[in-house]
């Protein structure tokens, strides 16, 4: 009689355990929840370099992200830490940051390079090649 309670005390806390993970995972899908991302609004249609985590070691990106894609949607990242440009492209931003949902252009285009974003600021993202190394451009 013991040994059989002890079997079913054992089944009971697994039931249990399971329950508590079940309820841990739902939180932990809920507080992840995108803060941030990017969009690849690519004029030549390539891909763009996505950067995971800002504060990670500084490898060139982490993914690259095709066409009208975007890091959180398509990556399924809850955060974006920014873009990576390769030699002789330049990129134009539309930044958003506003509650209103608003995106505005940011000066100036950006050369090659790694661009870090904050966590709460989106960017959509169009990448083209240059023209010069100043990346001037009249649009």
């Amino acid at each position: 009689m013991t040994q059989r309670f002890r079997r079913t005390g054992a089944a009971l806390g697994a039931a249990a355990l399971l329950a508590t993970v079940g309820l841990q995972h739902v939180t932990t899908t809920v507080a992840l929840a995108s803060t941030n991302w990017i969009m690849n609004d690519n004029l030549t249609g390539g891909r763009l370099g996505v950067i995971r985590n800002r504060n990670a070691p500084p490898a060139r990106y982490d993914a690259l992200l095709p066409n009208n894609q975007y890091t959180d949607r398509n990556l399924r990242w809850n955060t974006a830490g920014g873009w990576y440009t390769g030699p002789g492209y330049c990129t134009r931003q539309w930044r958003l940051d506003s509650p209103d949902g608003t995106l505005y252009r940011q000066w100036p285009n950006l050369g090659p390079g790694r661009h870090l974003i904050g966590t709460t600021t989106s960017y959509q993202v169009s990448m083209y090649r240059a023209t010069d190394s100043n990346c001037a451009d009249d649009s």
